[in-house]
């Protein structure tokens, strides 16, 4: 999947968040996966659908 949205979004680097158990209503295995780029750059979340469809 990372190697997916390199292709498409063409990030620096990439941070993976996990989130279980607190706050969650139906228990599951959850991840993030965040592009990160050297520069600050804040895609319109429109566009970002756009790269990824």
């Amino acid at each position: 999947m990372a190697f997916l949205l390199k292709e498409k979004l063409n990030y620096d680097g990439i941070s993976l968040c996990q989130n279980n158990g607190l706050g969650q209503e139906v228990k599951h295995f959850h991840l993030h996966l965040i592009p990160k780029y050297n520069k600050e750059e804040k895609l319109p979340v429109e566009e970002v659908y756009n790269k990824l469809k």
